[in-house]
């Protein structure tokens, strides 16, 4: 999903002068924006119907046994990046085992925030997961924009920050409402 994201930058920012060819660039970068919302969709529908009470240990082996081919295709650049941070030469501003402490790291709160989303989905609902990660996301947005920004963030940035949360607390007081209404009838 997030590479859809990332193929939509490239898609917008690469692209020639004229007119038709930038909006081409624009509609593949709206498309892949748009598969990877779909694609988070459905996997997560997918995991709120058919892998109910499947231990959550389970579900994240077979998440990342699903990703392995792809991950293997990449193997001369894992060597090389290995190589690179074992032999210091990657970040001269940072000793030897710091990439790999930022790694291991990474990989940590990765499992960790897989495992308390699947249990979330598993209590509640994929669309809940999707709110929470929604605010956590625009959270992590506001504390990097403002904390690591080297130039100050645009008004237009932080309005489309607050018009998308403003979305997610209005969807989810709504359905708060509706359930309340839902009991007293």
């Amino acid at each position: 999903p997030s590479s859809g994201v990332s193929q939509s930058a490239a898609a917008l920012t690469v692209g020639s002068t004229a007119g038709g060819s930038r909006i081409s660039s624009a509609g593949l970068g709206l498309l892949c924006i748009v598969g990877a919302l779909l694609s988070r969709a459905a996997s997560g529908m997918l995991q709120e119907v058919r892998c109910r009470g499947a231990p959550v240990t389970e579900l994240l082996l077979f998440r990342s046994a699903l990703g392995l081919p792809l991950l293997f295709c990449q193997w001369p650049q894992i060597v090389h990046h290995f190589t690179r941070w074992t032999y210091g030469d990657a970040m001269p501003s940072l000793a030897w085992p710091t990439p790999w402490i930022l790694l291991m790291a990474n990989i940590g709160f990765d499992y960790g925030t897989k495992v308390c989303i699947s249990q979330l989905i598993e209590r509640t609902s994929s669309l809940t997961a999707t709110l929470v990660l929604t605010v956590q996301r625009f959270m992590s947005f506001c504390l990097s924009a403002t904390l690591l920004g080297k130039e100050q963030v645009g008004r237009d940035l932080w309005l489309g920050a607050v018009v998308v949360l403003g979305g997610t607390l209005m969807y989810t007081l709504a359905q708060d409402r509706l359930a309340i209404k839902a009991k007293t009838n």
